[in-house]
């Protein structure tokens, strides 16, 4: 009988990519690995308790735990360590999560203060020896400014325990070290992080990560994260794609975060105003999806929180190169009430070809803006998450004028009925039916979860 260690090493490493998150389709997953960052954690663990049992094992495993590392809780010292140590590993990282979120059970009902979630952000504290202190303000010492030319002021004191009053970054020995991380992964091609509120990379240099093209940044807390403090980031990826970012603001007076790449931004519950909703739109030449979910519980201010008539009138900024949108906007961030005002329409976003937006919440009678005249001629995929009785005649009228005014509509999907209402549905499917439109009615809450 073949023993394991025996093994050619191509089918050792074969074996230890599907025990671990380590292969490439795993890695096109990495956005779902800070939801599921225990059971990736165990298979990681797995992978390096195995490799521990024989010397073809740890030969053969090694350079593929360093694929794609996962930095949390103690983790980061040793990971920074070894890859600012050892170039062979530092160039094999090709994916990479952080999980550092907020250390406690925090009341929903509760406002914070930073200084009380930065405390227990450190409650678990880092041991950093001697020799790692050196090691790593080596490595500070090598970024004295921010990709953008502002200096950086890191205090040579960080490693030691020793606090600075105030919370910000250079208070958190963690966030120092998340940060140097990403100096030392040139060829990572796409990272997913979950961190605290006084996260920011001041490190980051432009042109550093080359071939990084997936960005997912999530912030769990009871904050917004600032958007302004990916902007090193954005700056040392000039391959950037793709961008998914939960629980962000972004304030109107900021410079925005500029990218000529970017092809595709998630923004859910995103604390936006319209100035730096419209630096965005500006901001990304080449965007062709886009998904945007205004944050309800994180609001800079409820005079300025971006409504929908400002998202409707901002989008067309965008309309040389938006294919794909996905809105949920609702009432209440209507300007000015919900029966005040006709919904702009997007006819000039000729490039679109699949909308999903709360429809519902924006046209509320007869007399408002109808589908045919909201929807661009390029519609080829239309969904809304809500439908009443009320919405029928709009609807009837989308599938009469389909074949003339929007010759690539394939398919319309529809929130269904409530139950105290009366089912449109069969008529609704019947008149998109008679003309070749596939017509779905589906649950509300399912598209719903499909964002979040």
């Amino acid at each position: 009988m073949v023993q394991l260690p025996d093994l050619p090493t191509e089918i050792l490493d074969k074996i230890l990519l599907n025990i671990g998150p380590f292969d490439e389709d795993k890695l096109k997953e990495i956005k779902d690995v800070v939801e599921n960052f225990d059971d990736y954690r165990a298979s990681v663990k797995s992978v390096a308790g195995l490799c521990r049992t024989c010397k073809a094992l740890r030969r053969v495993a090694q350079p593929i735990l360093y694929r794609f590392p996962l930095a949390y809780d103690d983790s980061f010292v040793s990971l920074v360590r070894t890859l600012a140590t050892r170039e062979d590993l530092k160039k094999k990282v090709q994916g990479l999560v952080i999980k550092f979120a907020p250390g406690t059970e925090e009341n929903p009902h509760v406002v914070i203060s930073p200084e009380v979630a930065l405390k227990a952000e450190e409650k678990k504290e880092l041991v950093i020896t001697p020799d790692d202190q050196d090691l790593f303000n080596k490595l500070v010492a090598q970024y004295p400014t921010r990709a953008n030319g502002e200096s950086i002021d890191i205090p040579s004191t960080w490693t030691t325990g020793e606090k600075d009053p105030k919370a910000e970054f250079s208070s958190n020995p963690r966030l120092i070290l998340a940060a140097l991380l990403l100096t030392q992964i040139p060829n990572v091609e796409r990272i997913s992080m979950d961190m605290g509120s006084n996260t920011d990379f001041p490190f980051s240099q432009s042109g550093s990560m080359p071939r990084l093209v997936e960005l997912n940044v999530n912030y769990s807390g009871k904050f917004c994260l600032n958007l302004m403090k990916l902007d090193g980031v954005l700056k040392a990826a000039p391959a950037l794609k793709t961008l998914n970012t939960v629980n962000v603001y972004l304030q109107k007076e900021s410079k925005g975060i500029p990218h000529d790449t970017l092809t595709s931004l998630e923004l859910v519950d995103a604390a936006l105003e319209w100035g730096s909703f419209k630096k965005i739109m500006q901001g990304f030449p080449k965007l062709e999806r886009l998904l945007l979910q205004p944050s309800h519980s994180c609001v800079l201010s409820h005079e300025s929180a971006l409504s929908a008539y400002q998202i409707l009138v901002t989008l067309p900024i965008r309309a040389d190169t938006l294919r794909h949108l996905h809105m949920l906007i609702r009432p209440m961030e209507w300007e000015g009430g919900l029966y005040d005002a006709p919904i702009p329409s997007l006819k000039g976003m000729t490039l679109l070809e699949t909308l999903y937006v709360d429809y519902a919440n924006l046209w509320p009678d007869k007399a408002k803006t109808g589908l045919v005249e909201f929807l661009p001629p390029s519609i080829r995929i239309y969904e809304q998450d809500y439908t009443h009785p009320e919405l029928m005649p709009a609807m009837r009228a989308l599938a009469r004028k389909a074949p003339e005014k929007f010759p690539n509509l394939k398919k319309v999907t529809f929130g269904k009925f409530y139950e105290d209402d009366e089912d449109g549905s069969p008529v609704v499917e019947r008149a998109f039916g008679k003309r070749g439109i596939e017509c779905v009615f589906e649950l509300d809450d399912k598209k719903d979860l499909e964002v979040r």
